[in-house]
């Protein structure tokens, strides 16, 4: 008669391999002997926890080389068959989930406007659980009352039914949360138009040539597009925002860079350098090259307004310094002492600066009436970009432009009621080169920047 304890050690060894024991294992036991040994079912489940790992790809071996024996060899395992009446256990059917379909479109290479969000109906209601839904048009919700504040009580109304059903908490049927989910879902309908709108407009921006250059528009660009997919506005109203800040400061950047390579190039030569003392040589040169260093690594930084910032205020120092050596002191004295020699030299000095880059058109500072002319004629006054204290001046007409191109000069900022201070312009950049006529023609009068 077999014992408990082998009857317990026959469950045991069978109960791990999944296999039912046959009248030869029990005969062994009985005998002191091992069970003769038998192929494991290949029906049988896995165990508790293991997880099936994909099978890895093929490998074709050429014909022509004979496989190398492995250094281990494995014993073979003789299968022993079953008997005819041991019938092996049925094979466990494991559900797999479907995936649920995309909750937004994918927006293609070339942005088109975006579609509408799905609504709910009794053909979604299999891909789209109700509370998970609830909670996304909450999140929806939450944006359109911060954006819209005019119909901001209205959407308050909608996400307090909402944020129930998301906590569990609504005892109505299931039909009316689905119809609640739906009203809040069209609520929020002209926030998704606005955000498309601006998702597009943001995408062609950023794939500007120029911009796209750049790894942090790259990085958002890529990562809007993948908000967008997923359908999750939320955060992708953050990455928006980031993403237009990046392109428009990747825009400046690029203007700043074409403004300083050039006027770089002019004011690192070593005639340039000379001008300076000896104490402010080797500042101007140290200057001059942590400009080439921030322009040269520009497209990998991830703050392209600080970078910005940094260029921008070094080569303006940088400019400021040199126009302050070669051209301030030129202009101050054919003002003190206003004979055609001083006159020249000034404006044989502003002629190279402004060729050479290192001097530009910079922004309007004053506007006032000029009665002589009549109505609709006024005076106005332009800086330059890269020094602080020359102004360009002309007498304009009711569209902006110069009256007279030949008339329009150059002079020290703050002097444009003092006789015989004015230099005329050098060739090339008289008229309105150095001013924008509609600028001109829309500011208000009078006007002053102070």
């Amino acid at each position: 008669m077999l014992s408990p304890a082998a009857g317990r050690t026959l469950m045991r060894t069978h109960s791990a391999a999944g296999d039912l024991a046959t009248v030869d294992d029990v005969v062994a036991l009985l005998e002191d002997r091992d069970p003769p040994p038998r192929a494991r079912s290949l029906s049988a489940p896995p165990a508790l926890g293991a997880v099936p790992l994909p099978p890895p790809l093929p490998v074709e071996e050429p014909h022509d080389a004979p496989s190398e024996p492995s250094a281990v060899e494995e014993e073979p395992v003789e299968a022993v068959p079953s008997p005819p009446d041991a019938v092996p256990p049925a094979p466990v059917d494991v559900a797999v989930p479907t995936p649920s379909p995309p909750r937004g479109p994918r927006i293609p290479k070339n942005p088109q406007p975006l579609p509408t969000h799905p609504t709910i109906g009794a053909d979604k209601q299999e891909a789209f659980d109700v509370q998970a839904h609830a909670q996304f048009v909450r999140d929806e919700l939450e944006l359109a009352i911060e954006a819209d504040g005019a119909n901001a009580q209205v959407l308050s109304g909608r996400l307090s039914e909402v944020q129930l059903i998301v906590k569990g908490m609504s005892t109505d049927p299931l039909g009316v949360q689905r119809a609640k989910i739906a009203a809040a879902d069209v609520a929020c309908q002209p926030l998704r138009d606005a955000l498309q709108n601006r998702l597009k407009t943001a995408l062609e921006e950023a794939m500007k040539p120029g911009n796209i250059a750049y790894a942090r528009v790259r990085a958002l660009e890529t990562k809007a597009r993948s908000l967008v997919a997923r359908y999750e506005w939320p955060t992708l109203v953050t990455t928006l925002a980031g993403l237009e800040s990046a392109t428009t400061a990747a825009e400046k950047l690029e203007t700043v860079a074409a403004k300083a390579t050039k006027s770089v190039a002019y004011l690192k030569k070593d005639a340039q350098i000379n001008a300076f003392p000896p104490f402010g040589k080797h500042d101007q040169r140290e200057r001059l090259t942590q400009i080439e260093t921030w322009l040269a690594g520009r497209h990998t930084v991830t703050n392209l307004s600080q970078r910005l910032k940094d260029v921008s205020e070094a080569l303006k120092k940088a400019e400021g310094d040199y126009t302050d050596i070669v051209l301030r002191p030129k202009v101050e004295d054919a003002v003190s002492g206003p004979t055609s020699v001083n006159k020249t030299t000034a404006r044989s000095a502003l002629k190279t600066l402004l060729d050479e880059g290192v001097v530009r058109k910079g922004t309007i500072v004053e506007k006032y009436r000029d009665t002589s002319k009549g109505a609709g004629f006024y005076g106005v006054e332009w800086t330059l970009e890269g020094t602080d204290r020359i102004v360009v001046h002309a007498h304009i007409g009711p569209d902006g432009k110069a009256n007279d191109a030949e008339a329009t000069h150059f002079k020290l900022r703050g002097s444009k009621l003092l006789g015989g201070t004015s230099i005329g312009m050098p060739a090339g950049w008289k008229g309105d080169t150095l001013m924008d006529p509609e600028t001109n023609r829309t500011t208000p009068c009078p006007f002053s920047a102070a």
